[in-house]
């Protein structure tokens, strides 16, 4: 018999493998009922009602599993299998193969719960690796079919069965700081598939957030050809250095004056300098992750030279007394066309 004395994520038994870092198993991980996973020193089985472990404790209930795995999250990586496995179980438990009698009540509660999982499950799956980027939006459809009665129409990884919906599912980062990530030519710019980088998502907060973009349409053309237009309230900036700096007016003839902007900007995109950058307002409210302080969340666009049509090339969050000092004297509600 083997016994294993304490849960130190420093354990061999805990480091990432190879079955944790691939893509395509994410969602064989999700879809299946039961599984049976053959790790480094230990075999382990995992269905819809208990976890058997060759090393104690030998069998658990699947909710005391999960409980345990987010109490000790903070002391554990990302890739830590216990982790991986107590997500994958509860997303199931959620959404795939619910409990009969389970549910929660009222529309706008049980999206918020979807979106928030949904974006835990992104970011665990783009921070995998892929083969052949083409596959990216392909390797998880099979989720997203299993989720097409929960989250409505799905297009690029996004859910369209409300604006909150869609708002929500635009509202993903990069690793803040930076640029040249690489874009990829699968999905919409605004479609977490278009970066190769591994997506954050701060559903869990953002989603008690107030809306401040307007959903006009989304065409679904085809995920390369998908266009989004939204009104938003913009603040202009130019690319200068590491950083932005103020554009003040509308107009891509105003004078940028020299007020850096005080903004954590995530650039998708490497931009030369002097670039006109426009920030779109999405989301704004109390964030209490950061002391309970007023943010501002926004997509970073450029207009595509002679399109009429802009693409996504960042994200930024900003404080809210920042937003309002910043923004240019003619601001105002406009509609963007995104590609």
């Amino acid at each position: 018999m083997s016994v294993e004395i304490g849960r130190s994520s420093l354990s061999p038994s805990f480091k990432p493998f190879p079955l944790y870092r691939r893509a395509w198993v994410f969602q064989e991980q999700v879809l299946a009922p039961r599984t049976l996973t053959y790790a480094r020193d230990r075999v382990s089985w995992r269905c819809q009602e208990a976890v058997f472990d060759e090393r104690m404790p030998f069998v658990r209930e699947v909710g005391v599993f999960v409980g345990e795995a987010k109490e000790g999250t903070t002391m554990r990586g990302r890739a830590d299998p216990r982790v991986t496995e107590a997500s994958v179980a509860e997303i199931q438990r959620n959404w795939i193969f619910p409990p009969a009698g389970s549910g929660l009540a009222g529309e706008k509660a049980r999206m918020d719960v979807f979106l928030k999982d949904w974006g835990r499950m992104v970011s665990e799956y783009t921070g995998r690796e892929l083969t052949f980027q083409k596959d990216k939006l392909e390797a998880i459809r099979g989720v997203a079919d299993a989720l097409v009665k929960v989250g409505g129409g799905y297009f690029a990884g996004v859910w369209l069965r409300s604006e909150h919906s869609i708002v929500m599912g635009l509202v993903w980062s990069t690793s803040p700081g930076g640029g040249g990530k690489e874009r990829l030519d699968v999905a919409p710019s605004w479609s977490w598939a278009s970066t190769k980088a591994m997506v954050i998502w701060p559903g869990h907060w953002l989603c008690g957030m107030e809306e401040k973009a307007v959903v006009v349409e989304v065409q679904t053309d085809g995920p390369r050809a998908g266009e989004l237009v939204l009104e938003a309230k913009l603040t202009a900036g130019q690319v200068a250095g590491v950083g932005f700096v103020v554009h003040e007016g509308e107009g891509r003839d105003a004078t940028p004056c020299h007020r850096p902007i005080r903004a954590t900007v995530s650039l998708e995109e490497r931009l030369v300098d002097g670039t006109l950058a426009w920030f779109a307002k999405m989301v704004a409210g109390m964030s209490h992750v950061q002391g309970s302080r007023k943010e501002v969340h926004c997509l970073v666009l450029v207009e595509n030279s002679g399109q009429a049509t802009y693409r996504r090339v960042g994200y930024a969050v900003w404080k809210d007394s920042d937003w309002v000092h910043a923004q240019c004297p003619e601001a105002k509600m406009k509609r963007l066309r995104i590609v």
